[in-house]
């Protein structure tokens, strides 16, 4: 298995315990699959009508061990282009910390002024984010 292989078996392992984790806690929320040249994001989180309320990018691997200020802040710049993407105002970055619980995982808002752990985000997100 290449680098490539293995760095993309990790974000789609990463993925789907946060899909998993989102889904545990009542929401409906899927993995979004590429289509195009823009990519919209890495999971879409869903309202009670069916239509897509947030984004989230997912950041896994050995890159999040020891994420400093410049690249978080290219991951948000990434994490605001996907979710103008798929025409949301909410888009979030999920930073899936190297060898941490799922509910460990930092979200940050992509204006990166607001950061939660993923537990604390789901609790905030059932009242409407």
């Amino acid at each position: 298995m290449t680098g490539g292989c293995k760095n993309k078996a990790k974000g789609t392992s990463a993925e789907t315990r946060v899909v998993n984790f989102l889904l545990a806690a009542g929401f409906q929320a899927e993995r979004v699959v590429m289509k195009g040249a823009k990519d919209q994001g890495d999971i879409h989180i869903r309202g009670a009508h069916g239509c897509v309320s947030a984004v989230l990018e997912v950041k896994a691997g050995q890159q999040t061990s020891n994420v400093n200020r410049a690249l978080r802040t290219e991951w948000l710049a990434e994490t605001k282009v996907e979710g103008e993407n798929a025409g949301m105002i909410r888009a979030f970055l999920v930073i899936a910390k190297h060898r941490s619980s799922v509910c460990d995982y930092h979200v940050w808002s992509s204006d990166g002024r607001r950061f939660w752990y993923l537990d604390e985000f789901v609790a905030l997100a059932r009242g409407g984010y």
